[in-house]
């Protein structure tokens, strides 16, 4: 999705615009007995905020402290107005979809994504608004999403990405946390640290799901919010029903 979305919330870690002075504000993990930790400048940092690009001085009003994108293009005066507005910046780097065309068994589309992403990176790694990179959104489809190929592009844009800035972390989204996802995650894509989930409502069944699925990685949720229309029961012209605006406040 590339909208507006709801609040998003790590879950296992516990004026506009002038060019701002580029200094890194270092990100780390830090794991203990409890679980895993977000650090940010050394202080602990738990994220409450939202996905998309404007509405920011709204969200720093609500108490909400950070923003993801889904792509990193062009992307200095959002960083800009986050930082003056004391907010943070998830870095998306968008990874092609097969279903969208992308294939990942061409070198040379493969290649061209892995430069992209590296730009991106060297633009933006020393920004002080720069929280984690965010490395492909749903990228390995909506069925099993255990295509080694996919889960292999997925690292080496990761492991490129650390070696050119070691103070932000890496993520990478996947929708919900069935099939493959958890096994592969740990297993092909190492160099990701953090495991980001989109789910709606499925949301309260994620730490279940990656409990038996042994999952290690901290991980956020990125999008959640009532339920989607693939959720939905279907008309009998097979249209999904939509919850009303009451339906999804309760929800």
């Amino acid at each position: 999705m590339r909208a507006w979305l709801p609040v998003w919330a790590v879950l296992a870690l516990s004026y506009c615009c002038t060019t701002v002075a580029s200094e890194a504000i270092p990100v780390e993990l830090v794991r203990h007995e409890a679980g895993w930790q977000l650090l940010r400048g050394s202080e602990p940092y738990v994220i409450r905020g939202a996905g998309g690009d404007y509405s920011l001085e709204e969200l720093a009003a609500a108490g909400g402290n950070s923003v993801r994108t889904w792509g990193g293009d062009d992307i200095d005066d959002l960083l800009d107005e986050a930082h003056a507005l004391g907010l943070t910046v998830t870095v998306g780097i968008w990874l092609g979809h097969e279903r969208h065309g992308f294939d990942y068994s061409a070198e040379a589309q493969v290649e061209a994504q892995l430069e992209r992403a590296r730009d991106i990176v060297k633009r933006y790694k020393d920004h002080p608004a720069v929280l984690l990179w965010g490395i492909g959104n749903e990228m390995e489809g909506y069925e099993e999403g255990d295509d080694p190929v996919i889960w292999k592009a997925v690292n080496d844009v990761a492991a490129m990405v650390k070696e050119l800035d070691p103070n932000h972390p890496t993520m990478t989204v996947t929708a919900f946390v069935h099939g493959g996802r958890i096994e592969y995650l740990h297993k092909r894509s190492p160099a990701i640290d953090i495991h980001g989930i989109n789910a709606y409502g499925g949301a309260v069944v994620v730490p279940e799901f990656l409990r038996e699925g042994g999952a290690t990685k901290p991980f956020v949720l990125t999008e959640f919010g009532p339920l989607g229309p693939w959720e939905m029961p279907k008309t009998e012209w097979g249209a999904p029903y939509e919850q009303t605006s009451t339906e999804k406040a309760a929800f």
